[in-house]
C-alpha cells in the first residue's frame, strides 16, 4: 500500500528506525504541517530545527532528495506561511494522484461533525487507501 507522509519530523524518524524504504519514498505522497522552506533548509527563517535534522544529517539529505523528485511527479503538497495544511490539500493530492477520496467524517466515527479539526490521526482515519506515516 502507498504511504501517505504527513508530518516532516515523523517521516524522518521513519526513515531513521527502518520503517519507511527507498520505495515508499519514491512511491509516495507527501503533505507537511511545515512549509517547504523549512522543510528543505530548516531553521534558514530563525525557526526550531528538529533534533533529528541535526543529529541525522543523512536523513534529512534522503528527504530532500525524495521531496525533490515528488515535486517533479506531482506527488507533493505545500502550505504556505499564511495558511495550515488542510482536509482540501490532502483530497486535492490523493485526486491528483490517483488515489480515491478520504472518507467523510461521519463515515470514520459514526458521526457528523460541524467543525473538523484537520489533525493527523484524522487524516489517518480517513485515508483508506495509503498508509498513513507521521
Amino acid at each position: 500500500m502507498r504511504k501517505l507522509f504527513v508530518s516532516f519530523t515523523g517521516v524522518m524518524y521513519a526513515i531513521k528506525q527502518g520503517r519507511v524504504n527507498e520505495g515508499d519514498l519514491a512511491n509516495g505522497l507527501f503533505i507537511f504541517g511545515c512549509t517547504r522552506g523549512h522543510a528543505i533548509t530548516p531553521g534558514a527563517a530563525g525557526e526550531y530545527i528538529e533534533s533529528v535534522v541535526s543529529e541525522c544529517p543523512e536523513v534529512h539529505k534522503q528527504l530532500v532528495e525524495a521531496i525533490t523528485a515528488a515535486e517533479a511527479d506531482g506527488r507533493i503538497r505545500w502550505r504556505t506561511l499564511e495558511q495550515h495544511t488542510n482536509f482540501e490539500m490532502v483530497e486535492d493530492l490523493l485526486a491528483a494522484n490517483g488515489e480515491p477520496p478520504l472518507i467523510s467524517h461521519a463515515q470514520a466515527y459514526g458521526r457528523e461533525d460541524s467543525f473538523p479539526h484537520y489533525n493527523y490521526p484524522s487524516v489517518q482515519d480517513r485515508c483508506k487507501s495509503c498508509t498513513v506515516v507521521f
